[in-house]
């Protein structure tokens, strides 16, 4: 598959004042984090009180909750992200850490998921353990993001591929599955990412997830390619493989409790309720 790195338009942002738009950005994350975090308390202080039913009204009730926070909290995280890439003031706080032992374990909690909705997943590493530098949050968020638009867009019993590649020099992550997007598809949606475009009138809403990703691997001095053809779409990004140093956390991604599982989060929208029960999770 052959592509050219995407080229990121941000001319239009750059006399945003990134300290008045941080703050208010932080402000509206924050505003609607604490809620959330009532509500997710309230979910498992109920599943607490309640028997282990799994066939109970309640916690279908309780599943239908905790899935409508989860999908509240993951918007909101993307709102939040995309808003800071579009004003230019999303920064990466690296430390160095292993990036395939991350990526290993995502994989790991991820593939029950798949498996429910019908998915398979492979899994291939041509390298051992690599000590990278980057941002632990914002590339898992990268990744689920990878991991939900190829499962969104592929057929049902399809098999998802991710794999991690390199060299001395670079190394490349790369999500792939048996769906081939349409030309015009493809240019339009290229298009938008390469210019942070997220239309609302949209029906694809995990385009924004990689609109989002695009704008993370460039905060990571990283290129992200989509491809498609043969029958298959590949969404690759490549990082440079160095180590730097780790740098304090000023802007962390705001998560609504500590019980919260980032899998789920990133995998919000395209779980069914179910998914979500909190008792089948804790």
């Amino acid at each position: 598959m052959k592509s050219e790195p995407l080229k990121k338009n941000t001319d239009a942002f750059s006399n945003i004042d990134a300290e008045f738009a941080e703050d208010i950005i932080t402000h509206i994350q924050r505003a609607i984090a604490e809620p959330l975090s009532t509500m997710f308390s309230s979910v498992d202080l109920l599943c607490s009180l309640m028997d282990n039913d799994p066939s109970s009204i309640q916690e279908q009730c309780l599943s239908e909750v905790n899935a409508a926070c989860y999908r509240m909290q993951h918007l909101s995280q993307e709102l939040s992200l995309l808003a800071k890439i579009k004003c230019g003031i999303l920064t990466a706080n690296r430390k160095n850490e292993d990036l395939i032992g991350l990526i290993a374990d995502y994989i790991n909690e991820t593939e029950p998921h798949l498996n429910f909705l019908g998915h398979a997943l492979e899994w291939n590493c041509a390298i051992g353990h690599c000590l990278v530098s980057f941002d632990r949050d914002l590339i898992s968020h990268l990744f689920m993001a990878l991991i939900s638009y190829c499962v969104g867009i592929s057929p049902k019993n399809g098999v998802i591929r991710v794999s991690v590649d390199g060299d001395d020099d670079f190394l490349t992550l790369a999500v792939v599955c048996d769906q081939r997007l349409d030309t015009n598809a493809l240019d339009e949606l290229r298009n938008r990412i390469a210019n942070y475009d997220f239309d609302t009138r949209s029906q694809h809403s995990l385009d924004t997830g990689l609109i989002v990703s695009s704008g993370i691997a460039a905060a990571h001095d990283a290129t992200m390619k989509i491809d498609s053809d043969n029958g298959k779409t590949m969404i690759s990004v490549r990082f440079k493989r160095e180590i730097g140093i780790d740098r304090l956390r000023s802007n962390p991604i705001v998560y609504s409790g500590s019980k919260i599982s980032q899998v789920l989060l990133g995998l919000a929208d395209i779980l069914p309720d179910s998914e979500f029960s909190p008792l089948k999770n804790k």
